[in-house]
């Protein structure tokens, strides 16, 4: 089932400069919740996380319309910039918040 669907583009977070990478605000527009089903938790996946703003916006849409629903994130790579993958094998446990238009991953 899906639970949450993107129903307008944004520019590939990937592919853009930091500073033209698309907003917390952006991202939020372009997701709808398409079932309201009250689940206890929910796990959002990821394939690679930089900062994070997709997830979280993804995460503040979920809990707008669920909000007694845990929600979690997982990424199976987390990373900075441009910079080489050094250790995929690295675990990390940490949070996404905002930070103005965008987010900021703690680690």
């Amino acid at each position: 089932r899906v639970l949450l669907e993107r129903i307008k583009a944004v520019p590939k977070a990937a592919f853009s400069a930091p500073e033209d990478r698309p907003t917390l605000q952006m991202h939020y527009d372009s997701l709808r919740v398409t079932e309201l089903l009250q689940p206890r938790s929910i796990v959002l996946v990821d394939d690679v996380v930089t900062q994070g703003t997709m997830l979280l916006a993804s995460a503040t849409r979920l809990r707008e319309a669920m909000p007694h629903t845990e929600i979690r994130v997982f990424a199976l790579i987390r990373t900075k910039s441009r910079a080489e993958i050094e250790h995929i094998e690295e675990s990390c446990v940490g949070k996404i918040k905002p930070r103005g238009q965008r987010a900021v991953r703690e680690p």
